[in-house]
């Protein structure tokens, strides 16, 4: 946990991190179960299934198609409006 704001770019919210993987678990995206932990408490660890997987190469697909009209918008925007010559 120490590092996911290192990973992520940007702040977590661990507390809506969490809600958000219960309810992953009760849409089967993802499985929990507890690890037992020597030197402290016990740990629950969570695991993408089948249907996370398909979810995620759905959504994946999704954003990149996304990005990619962004990206389109962006470069006709920088065609279109160059510093100093409007183009209307």
């Amino acid at each position: 946990m120490e590092d996911l704001e290192h990973k992520c770019g940007e702040k977590v919210d661990i507390g809506n991190l969490y809600r958000t993987l219960r309810r992953m678990e009760m849409d089967g995206w993802v499985k929990s179960d507890w690890s037992k932990n020597e030197s402290g408490p016990d740990r629950r660890t969570y695991t993408i299934t089948e249907d996370g997987l398909s979810f995620l190469k759905s959504a994946m697909s999704s954003l990149t198609h996304t990005d990619k009209l962004i990206h389109r918008l962006m470069e006709g925007y920088k065609l279109a409006f160059r510093e100093g010559q409007a183009s209307v």
